[in-house]
């Protein structure tokens, strides 16, 4: 059997163990699939998507249904509001790294690159997908932003004037406001925000540089990101960029989602073997998810360590994520409150191309055309 084959099958096996788990109710929910890691969630955190390591598999998890194999993956780092559209990379017939989407009945779909952009190994990767489906991420690596469309394709986005490199992190679940980040020359880092395609620096604070923007809450109306000093920083219009208290100063925080409302984030604390889940909370600052949660009242089954709180559901009522359940990557989901504090998801037989569309654009403001 070949490897792609073996995570395929892995992946398969996994659904009938995976599809017994219900996370309606309130609590830790393991997705059971060896090897899995997952990347991101639904904005009602009904859904989850994500790579199985060790092969060419990703997978789409939904709650009562459980696992299908999104086929030919190398990365699955986004999906869209409704679950419906999931996007990252694979490989096209040269063994070159492509940006991909696969819609929602699992079909691969590969979005080319750029004309002109040496592309040896790295010909574009997706990090962002809205429901349109309407797709961002870079070409080469990261020689430049680009969104694609299915009406107008591959489009390259403008750069900051004198931009050497940029990468486009994500989007807002409306398609109107994209973030990540630009190189500038000497090789300083800028947080960048895309309206209209025109693009604007977020701005520095006397005590804090913005470096990029790496993650955002749906609406891309709360920006989490790096600044020049390796620590987080939290930005909204209200407050602008605000630096984020690692809690342990020797280990990075690095926030990876956003509720919507602002006051929870998502991410991890540390490197390698050290590297743990942490959220971040309005009240309580950054701490260990694990211990989080033990203040809840929710039990972390025994045998795991959890790794990485990669999402958070629009509501901030589910949180998913990847650790080791004895000695092996594997994924969670844990559910905040259950049913019926919080809406049910759809029934494991509706289809998820049935699911609603965008919302209608809601650009929001800040930034500064400045370098």
């Amino acid at each position: 059997m070949t490897r792609n084959g073996r995570a395929r099958g892995l992946v398969a096996a996994a659904v009938l163990v995976a599809a017994a788990g219900n996370a309606a109710a309130a609590g830790f929910h393991a997705l059971g699939l060896p090897g899995a890691q997952l990347a991101a969630l639904s904005a009602d955190g009904c859904l989850a998507a994500g790579l199985v390591s060790g092969g060419q598999a990703g997978f789409r998890w939904r709650v009562g249904t459980g696992v299908e194999t999104l086929d030919g993956a190398i990365s699955v780092r986004a999906l869209s509001a409704s679950g419906r559209y999931a996007a990252g990379s694979s490989l096209d017939a040269e063994r070159r790294e492509v940006a991909s989407y696969w819609d929602a009945d699992g079909r691969l779909h590969r979005l080319g690159g750029a004309a002109g952009v040496d592309s040896i190994s790295v010909v574009s990767q997706a990090f962002g997908v809205t429901d349109e489906p309407r797709i961002v991420g870079s070409v080469g690596n990261a020689a430049a932003a680009f969104v694609w469309t299915r009406a107008d394709g591959l489009r390259l986005l403008e750069g900051p004037e004198g931009a050497l490199a940029a990468r486009a992190e994500g989007l807002a679940d409306d398609g109107t406001t994209i973030y990540g980040w630009a190189e500038a020359p000497g090789g300083r880092r800028r947080g960048v925000l895309w309206s209209a395609g025109a693009p604007r620096f977020l701005p520095d604070r006397p005590d804090l540089a913005v470096r990029e923007i790496s993650a955002a809450s749906r609406s891309a109306r709360i920006l989490l990101g790096a600044a020049g000093d390796a620590s987080a920083f939290r930005w909204n219009v209200e407050t602008g960029a605000v630096a984020v208290d690692a809690a342990v100063p020797a280990q990075a925080v690095h926030l990876l989602s956003s509720s919507e409302d602002g006051r929870l984030a998502v991410g991890s604390r540390g490197q390698g073997n050290e590297r743990v889940a942490v959220v971040w909370s309005v009240n309580g600052g950054v701490q260990p998810l694990d211990r989080w949660i033990a203040a809840r009242d929710i039990a972390l089954p025994p045998g795991w360590r959890l790794g990485a709180a990669t999402a958070i559901s629009g509501d901030g009522q589910r949180i998913g994520g990847w650790g080791q359940h004895d000695g092996r990557f594997d994924s969670f989901v844990l559910d905040l409150a259950g049913e019926p504090a919080r809406p049910a998801c759809a029934p494991s037989g509706q289809g998820l191309s049935s699911v609603p569309g965008p919302a209608p654009p809601q650009p929001i403001q800040g930034g500064t055309t400045e370098p």
